[in-house]
């Protein structure tokens, strides 16, 4: 267990690393922050529109909550890809901008459309299931459905790096992220489950001076103390989403590689990533054996 949460410290830490040389990353879900809020207040006003005007039926209402459903895991994919792309430049030994994400991004649109496609479909579907399982106080299916929903985030843990690096479509993406995750798994669950951790702990820090500021009793002082808790927690948020980013292409530079580039001595990595055998080969989704 011990050695578990080291390697889940040390992938991390690795993560923080290349973002501290890198900080222009933070950028991507910034703009993919603001983005969403240009989306939500567009059908927002639209659909207000439409009612108003000619009327929005049950049918009108539901294509138009589909498309934004659709759009929105766009926008949050594309922005990711980009931190992927970047992230990539990095551990090549390269010194990554911001247009060589949004290059690399653009250059794999098809495939960041199919796969944001078939993410809303399934997401969508499994919000369905557990709505339905919820409605019917079926306690077994809403375990199933988060079970279910588990499972395919597992599988797809890899989908956007292999499409950043090898510009698969999204079939193949998912069925190579499945053959990879197979063999990383420990590492795979540790690195997100510590970089969550971790970045849990620091937001908890966030309610100790609204505690203070509450205890005081100045209203002026509480004000501007929540203010500056919630800057705190939007940083944490955008910090987060960077470095689960970050992590998720080293850990698949690693898989195929055998290393981290640059930004990790070889024998600091193999002390993290715990190297063995089964890292050095990964199955194509045709099924031929590679070298990594």
């Amino acid at each position: 267990m011990f050695e578990t949460i080291r390697r889940g410290w040390g992938l991390t830490k690795l993560s923080f690393s290349v973002i501290k040389q890198d900080k222009e990353l933070m950028l991507f879900p910034v703009f993919s922050g603001i983005v969403m809020v240009v989306l939500m207040a567009s059908f927002g006003g639209f659909g207000w529109w439409m009612d108003h005007t000619t009327g929005l039926n049950d049918q009108a209402a539901l294509a138009l909550g589909l498309v934004f459903y659709f759009l929105s895991y766009l926008v949050v994919i594309y922005f990711n890809t980009g931190v992927v792309f970047a992230a990539r430049i990095r551990l090549d030994g390269g010194d990554p901008t911001l247009k060589d994400g949004f290059r690399g991004a653009n250059s794999r649109l098809p495939q960041i459309f199919g796969w944001a496609l078939i993410a809303a479909t399934v997401g969508l579907i499994l919000q369905i299931l557990q709505r339905m399982a919820r409605d019917r106080n079926n306690l077994i299916g809403q375990i199933l459905a988060g079970l279910a929903g588990m499972a395919w985030n597992l599988m797809t843990y890899f989908v956007l790096p292999i499409i950043a690096a090898e510009g698969l479509g999204p079939i193949d993406s998912i069925k190579k992220s499945a053959s990879v995750f197979k063999r990383t798994w420990g590492e795979s669950i540790v690195g997100g489950l510590g970089i969550g951790l971790i970045f849990f702990l620091l937001g908890v820090l966030g309610v100790i001076p609204l505690f203070i500021a509450y205890s005081i009793g100045n209203a002026t002082l509480l004000i501007a103390v929540f203010a500056l808790v919630v800057l705190y927690w939007v940083f944490l948020a955008i910090l987060n989403s960077t470095a689960s980013q970050v992590l998720v292409a080293t850990l698949y530079r690693y898989a195929t590689k055998g290393e981290t580039g640059g930004v990790m001595p070889p024998d600091a990595a193999q002390h993290i990533f715990d190297r063995q055998q089964n890292w050095d080969r990964y199955t194509e989704p045709s099924g031929r054996i590679r070298n990594a």
